[in-house]
């Protein structure tokens, strides 16, 4: 999961079907690395199954094939498909017709901070989804994500492997990934994490659909003290603004806190937080219960 901490822009998901066809209609350059067949194949799949594609299981694999096509597809093809439409997108700024124009910032974006890479191609495959501070977006297992910009609070499950697909200069795994990938479809809307209240006004919970973890925020205003709930496990804390002084029964004296500062804190924990500066305390903890 991870939470926003400035305006954050990332990818997640891939998006729904019909969309996916129509940027193989717009983009010709997409078709040629995926595969002329493989694409017409998706898109006759997507259109025969109408409202159902997304869910459709003969959709999904045509969307494997698709994936599969453009992550093999030739280095030199792929670096060549790339400066055609970047030098497209750079002569018709606008085109609402062509290239999907909104998208055309984001693919001179990429491709100038990892040229020709194929990674480029796969904004045309995932959501791209926008978060406003305080936002989040979950990342299920095998769901493909990446994180474009704007700084962010990431909590994981215990994991010991990552495959990568692109913007990146380390190993690809093309086939790992490929066979490992959910390739489910959906509106980027649905890939935001909604937060839930706490116990009190300072507090959002954010509670993803796994046994592994959960998150909290709180906001903390100059002066005031924060007394943050016990959980029957453990805690690790996080400080991403402002300066405290955090207490626990256990403790002997008061341990002052700042923005960088990580803390543990054992299971039934009674710990409060009283901000000091004149900045708003910002605290994340994250646990299992």
């Amino acid at each position: 999961m991870a939470l926003a901490l400035t305006p954050f822009e990332g990818m997640c998901g891939f998006r729904p079907a019909q969309d996916i066809a129509s940027f193989f209609e717009n983009v010709p350059e997409l078709c040629k690395v995926v595969g002329e067949d493989t694409s017409s194949a998706f898109c006759s799949a997507a259109k025969s199954a109408g409202t159902d594609a997304n869910s459709s299981k003969l959709v999904q694999e045509g969307l494997k094939d698709c994936f599969r096509g453009l992550m093999h597809s030739d280095e030199a093809l792929v670096k060549s498909c790339l400066e055609c439409l970047c030098n497209r997108l750079q002569k018709t700024p606008g085109s609402e017709d062509l290239d999907c124009s909104q998208l055309a910032s984001l693919l001179l974006r990429v491709n100038d901070q990892f040229p020709g890479d194929v990674g480029c191609f796969v904004i045309y495959f995932l959501n791209v989804i926008h978060l406003l501070p305080g936002q989040a977006m979950f990342l299920g297992p095998n769901i493909p994500h990446a994180y474009l910009s704007g700084d962010c609070v990431e909590c994981m499950a215990c994991s010991d492997n990552v495959v990568r697909a692109g913007l990146t200069p380390k190993f690809k795994d093309k086939e790992n990934l490929c066979s490992m990938l959910d390739y489910s479809m959906a509106p980027a809307g649905s890939r935001i994490f909604p937060s839930t209240p706490g116990k009190t006004a300072a507090t959002r919970v954010y509670d993803p659909p796994v046994p592994d973890f959960s998150v909290s925020s709180s906001r903390i205003s100059p002066s005031s003290e924060e007394n943050l709930d016990q959980i029957n496990g453990p805690s690790i804390y996080i400080v991403t603004a402002g300066s405290a002084l955090l207490s626990a029964k256990d403790m002997q004296e008061p341990l002052t806190i700042k923005r960088g500062s990580v803390l543990f804190a054992a299971a039934g924990s009674e710990v409060s937080v009283k901000a000091t500066g004149t900045e708003d305390v910002l605290l994340f903890r994250a646990y299992c219960c």
